[in-house]
């Protein structure tokens, strides 16, 4: 009881000391960690197939994107649902890219420079370019192509640089919008159904057979009269060796035990908080006392 008495009469020094420890303890793993507080991590929102999207990057594209938007529609500024949207689309962009721009460069595909001129300005105008009002003749209201030169022509004049980013981004998305129509392409000539193939096909889900059939149950098979030798065991074993794989395992054995303080032990770390609640009022420098008594640094 004299203990605990003695204890309750210094409940607040050894708060103190405690305290110090606790926040010793804090700060030494968020330094140890800075790579999650300092470090870029904290900005990446997604990884796709060990490829990473950073949010810095994500608010680019979608900053690039909104200007485009703007400047293709001549807006000052867009609403929430607009915004919405561009987000959406940019998103699908990143994740599209990283998915897709893996098997495209496996297989060599790409848009040559000479293509996308054709999409652009040439005889295949990609309908991107068809919709945007900057585009568009005044007077008919229809799609003028001559208006996409006089826009390339003039682009540089802006100073901003917003016409000529606007202008990437479109080229980048259409890039994109035809590789991807390039390898849907691809897919579906590869999934080609011969004429053999189809006649197959329909043999087996239209024409039936009658016939008679005797079965006979394992159970009646005595096994006296089936004889495997050790030759067919191992032939057998040989051919179906991936039926018979197993994945790497240990057998461990451990035991545990439970770490709990001794009466000694808080006898000991119970004067040893005594005597520090004394040494800790008569010293200057409070974090160079903490550092030489605790475990962990202040």
């Amino acid at each position: 009881m004299a203990t605990l008495e003695n204890i309750r009469k210094r409940g607040p020094l050894v708060a103190v000391i405690i305290g110090f420890a606790l926040l010793a303890f804090i700060l030494g793993d968020l330094l140890n960690s800075g790579s999650n507080l300092f470090g870029g991590d904290q900005f990446r929102i997604a990884e796709i197939d060990d490829v990473t999207i950073d949010y810095r990057e994500y608010e680019q594209r979608v900053l690039e994107a909104t200007e485009g938007f703007k400047q293709q529609y001549g807006l000052r500024s867009v609403d929430d649902r607009q915004k919405e949207e561009i987000k959406r689309q940019v998103w699908e962009e990143l994740v599209d890219g990283i998915i897709l721009g893996a098997q495209f460069e496996e297989i060599g595909l790409k848009v040559e420079s000479e293509e996308l001129f054709d999409l652009v300005q040439g005889r295949n105008i990609d309908p991107m370019i068809r919709q945007i009002p900057a585009f568009m003749n005044q007077a008919t209201g229809m799609f003028d192509p001559s208006m996409v030169v006089y826009f390339l022509k003039n682009m540089q004049k802006d100073e901003t640089g917003r016409s000529k980013a606007s202008w990437l981004d479109l080229e980048r998305k259409i890039k994109q919008k035809r590789l991807n129509n390039k390898y849907l392409n691809l897919i579906l000539k590869g999934m080609y159904i011969t004429k053999s193939q189809a006649e197959t096909s329909y043999k087996e889900r239209n024409y039936t057979v009658d016939f008679n059939y005797v079965s006979k149950k394992y159970s009646e098979v005595s096994d006296s009269s089936i004889v495997i030798s050790d030759s067919d065991i191992k032939n057998y074993y040989s051919a179906h060796k991936d039926d018979f794989e197993q994945d790497a395992s240990r057998d461990i054995a451990y035991v545990t035990f439970d770490i709990v303080p001794s009466a000694k032990d808080s006898t000991y770390t119970l004067e040893w908080i005594q005597k520090s609640i004394e040494d800790f009022k008569s010293v200057e420098d409070n974090k160079q006392f903490v550092n030489f008594n605790s475990d962990v640094p202040f």
